[in-house]
């Protein structure tokens, strides 16, 4: 009996809520008996870093094909980060006058990453295949060894484990400073990309689109939910974010004006701000203030990520690709694009040895353990006549 009310009082608090990161880090707080370091909006760079780049790597853990989401699916949803943390998001336009003047702007940039922690180009995603039908918030087998995947080192890489989560769950982060083996984001799989699929369901209609994951990088930066982290009319340590009893929710269609309903304060609160749950097409926007608490937080909490990335190498146009070669594996690197490119291969006998195609992908590994050594020619075939041929010299 007991066990089915804390069942069903999961389920309660699952079904109400596109994200359980509060309830995820008040269950850490428990198991690990400590505070997470506190973190408020007065700016602090204490690294001196700018034009900051964050490396990400996405673990596809998968039980079912559906689940296994192709890697153009993570492009697009890239593309959704970049855009809403550089204020790139065209829908801004929906905020009323007066919410105009309450919009931030992070200039926060995320990559794939190129290296792994042991040094390997990768294409930063993982796929892993596993047993487990779904995955909790609170046991966690979608990041342990088994049946699972192991994080890459947290303090260097922004980990998104992305899998089939229960009870309608859309996704949670860690605040910084919890256990390193955990650090990161988890998404659910029909969550991930730039807009509802052919393997989503119904149930999630309204969130599909990309900003669940803006809103759980939110969470990653130390940005709470609006009414708090810790109980209604909470305080979030923003400045500007009205205090707010709770959540906005998809089905109240994004309104205009709702005010406060928390006592001694009748502001009018930010309906169509990230950190709300007021659905995909209403979550447009962070306050300046969530802006210099996200900043300072992965300023201060996250230094030796910022002081350990590596530009991936420069690619200024597709006609300048390069081939690098690490032990026996040959890797293209493109910069990005949104063309659809032929990559060919070819020995000088004019023999092809390889022909795909090349969609939005930026670190193509080509293998090469089979081929002699000697000289090749790649070929990267595009519209508008592109034809880019480049020879190497393949050794062991």
């Amino acid at each position: 009996m007991y066990r089915f009310l804390i069942l069903l009082l999961l389920f309660s608090v699952q079904i109400k809520s596109q994200c359980v990161s509060d309830e995820y880090n008040k269950l850490l707080l428990q198991q690990n008996q400590t505070e997470f370091p506190y973190v408020d909006d007065i700016s602090t760079n204490r690294s001196g870093i700018t034009n900051i780049t964050i490396p990400v790597v996405f673990h596809i853990v998968y039980n079912t094909p559906s689940e296994n989401i192709p890697d153009g699916v993570i492009y697009q949803q890239l593309e959704v980060l970049n855009e809403s943390f550089n204020l790139r998001n065209a829908d801004t336009v929906i905020l009323t006058d007066t919410l105009k003047k309450l919009v931030g702007n992070f200039k926060l940039n995320f990559e794939l990453a190129w290296k792994d922690p042991d040094g390997n180009i990768t294409n930063g995603i993982t796929r892993t295949e596993t047993s487990y039908s779904e995955f909790t918030y609170y046991q966690q087998y979608h990041k342990k060894k088994y049946n699972g995947k192991e994080p890459w080192d947290t303090e260097r890489y922004l980990n998104i484990w992305v899998c089939d989560l229960s009870l309608g769950l859309l996704g949670y982060a860690q605040f910084p400073g919890g256990p390193v083996e955990t650090d990161g984001i988890t998404m659910d799989y029909e969550l991930v990309g730039d807009r509802k699929y052919n393997w989503c369901s119904s149930l999630y209609d309204g969130a599909h689109g990309g900003r669940i994951l803006v809103h759980e990088v939110g969470h990653w930066l130390s940005i709470f939910h609006p009414w708090g982290y810790t109980t209604e009319c909470g305080n979030d340590m923003v400045n500007d974010t009205p205090l707010q009893r709770g959540p906005v929710q998809i089905y109240q269609n994004c309104p205009d004006t709702l005010f406060s309903e928390c006592y001694g304060d009748s502001n009018r609160i930010l309906v169509k701000n990230y950190m709300d749950y007021s659905g995909n097409n209403c979550m447009v926007a962070f306050t300046p203030g969530q802006v210099a608490k996200g900043l300072n937080s992965l300023n201060v909490m996250r230094q030796t990520m910022l002081e350990s990335y590596e530009p991936r190498p420069v690619v200024e146009s597709i006609l300048d690709f390069k081939i690098l070669q690490q032990n026996s594996n040959i890797h293209i690197v493109l910069p990005p694009h949104d063309d659809y490119l032929q990559l060919e291969m070819y020995n000088l006998n004019g023999k092809r040895l390889i022909n795909f195609p090349i969609n939005r992908q930026t670190i193509i590994n080509l293998g090469g353990s089979g081929l002699a050594d000697g000289v090749y020619l790649i070929r990267i075939l595009g519209g508008s006549n592109l034809n880019s041929v480049k020879k190497f010299y393949k050794h062991n």
